[in-house]
């Protein structure tokens, strides 16, 4: 009997055994629950006794993704309960799953003291995490109180760590137009001239944005006009392009006598008529070299009545006079109408088709009639001259070959990269007794010249990420 009752017990405590270690494993997981709750409220006293009651190695319990107990106290302001989750041994690393640390919830929710709080209990203020952000890149690009960014240099924040383009605080700031917080970075040693990987300085930038005070603190700081970026180009460069004549005016002084003949040319190429009589009026003068800054593909068809015609191009844009130089050739299928009257019978009249070709030179000039940064709406006149030939199928009659001489005047829409237009061509075709005029579409591939295309400084790392 005594044997059957300790096989009893035995099986009983077998069977229950598990259902313990689940309740065990369930209580855990409430505790942990109730924890980050109590937090994320403010209820001092649940933390204070849920602390009590663990051990320091499960004050940092989170479901996998989610964040943990420090990290809800510090959203939320909690001083207290983060100073308290901080003495119970509370970890400053993201939570497994996540890539934001509590520090950074200090930033992003503007709680300069909590902040402060983790700064005394260790949190590394140069750590690196996504696309290389670091605590004081995160502070600058959220915008919020500049308390924060502050705390952060006092600290010993590095200013030159940057973004993995190179993108580093000071530049961010100066993208934002932050004045506040730029001359903050610079008072703590920021490099002025510090560029990204494609050689944009703070300068640069403020320039290509049209920020005149911002423009003119640089300089006061040091910032080097004469710094290039991996396109060659310059403050005043950016300046031109943007049409920011208040800081062409402030960057002039500073900037190389033979510099200032380069960005005079520039002016040309972007057509900036202001920047170059301000530039002249400054003594530099210009060159009669023709400024090349595109070469053009462009493919045209028309039809009429007499003939359908497809044309191909290939020229240069010229921006010091703004004219157009292309050689092309055309083939088209010209419809001739003989008529034949022979004595006392009525009049017959035959249709002929033949193949014609040509090769021509053109030469275009170019009005501007409304223009923007990027797309231009341009009047084309132009003149050509070419030689013909060909024939008419099933005729022995041969049209004369020989010289084409012609006229065109057309608008078009012109972007950087493509241009479309409609325009108006008188072809002396020797086709006799029509010489073929047309309404003509025509469409163009441009590939600018690098040293006269606008790169401006690529603004996808300044999105409010946090």
């Amino acid at each position: 009997m005594n044997h059957l009752s300790s096989v009893t017990i035995y099986l009983l405590l077998f069977c229950l055994l598990p259902y313990q270690a689940l309740s065990g494993q369930r209580d855990a997981d409430s505790l942990c629950f109730e924890l980050r709750f109590a937090s994320w409220e403010g209820d001092s006293a649940k933390v204070r006794s849920i602390l009590d009651s663990i051990a320091v190695e499960e004050v940092d319990c989170a479901p996998w993704g989610e964040p943990t107990a420090l990290s809800y106290a510090v959203m939320e302001g909690h001083y207290s309960i983060v100073e308290m989750l901080l003495k119970h041994g509370a970890g400053l690393e993201p939570s497994p799953g996540t890539y934001i640390s509590p520090l950074d919830y200090a930033i992003r929710y503007d709680h300069p003291w909590v902040l402060e709080l983790l700064i005394i209990y260790g949190a590394n203020l140069n750590k690196q995490g996504t696309h290389q952000r670091t605590p004081l890149i995160r502070a600058v690009n959220a915008g919020g109180d500049i308390t924060i960014t502050d705390m952060l240099l006092h600290y010993g924040a590095n200013t030159e760590l940057a973004l993995d383009d190179g993108t580093t605080p000071l530049l961010l700031s100066v993208m934002y137009g932050d004045l506040e917080r730029t001359l903050l970075l610079i008072d703590y040693g920021a490099n002025v001239n510090q560029a990204d990987l494609k050689g944009y300085t703070p300068l640069m930038v403020s320039s290509m944005l049209n920020d005149t005070l911002m423009t003119q603190w640089l300089l006061y700081f040091g910032a080097s006009p004469d710094s290039v970026n991996r396109d060659g180009w310059r403050a005043l460069d950016f300046a031109i392009s943007s049409r920011a004549q208040d800081v062409v005016t402030l960057l002039m002084p500073f900037t190389q006598p033979e510099n200032l003949q380069t960005s005079l040319t520039l002016a040309y190429a972007v057509n900036n008529r202001d920047m170059i009589q301000l530039l002249r009026d400054s003594g530099i003068t210009p060159g009669r070299k023709p400024i090349i800054t595109a070469t053009t593909f462009r493919f045209a068809t028309a039809s009429n009545n007499h003939h359908e015609l497809w044309q191909y191009q290939v020229g240069v844009e010229d921006r010091r006079y703004n004219l157009m130089a292309s050689l092309g050739f055309l083939h088209r299928r010209s419809t001739t109408t003989i008529f034949h009257d022979p004595p006392q019978q009525d009049t017959i009249s035959y249709q002929l088709q033949g193949f014609r070709r040509a090769f021509f030179i053109n030469i275009e000039k170019q009005f501007r009639l409304v223009s923007d940064h990027r797309i231009t709406l341009l009047l084309n006149m132009g003149v050509q001259t070419g030689f013909t030939w060909g024939a008419f199928r099933g005729s022995t009659m041969k049209p004369q070959n020989g010289f084409m001489p012609g006229a065109n005047i057309g608008i078009c829409l012109t972007g950087t990269y493509l241009m479309g237009g409609i325009g108006y061509q008188f072809l002396y075709t020797h086709d006799k007794p029509v010489s073929p005029h047309h309404l003509m579409l025509q469409t163009s591939v441009r590939i600018p010249d690098k040293k006269y295309t606008v790169t401006p400084k690529p603004l996808h790392r300044a999105l409010r990420f946090m």
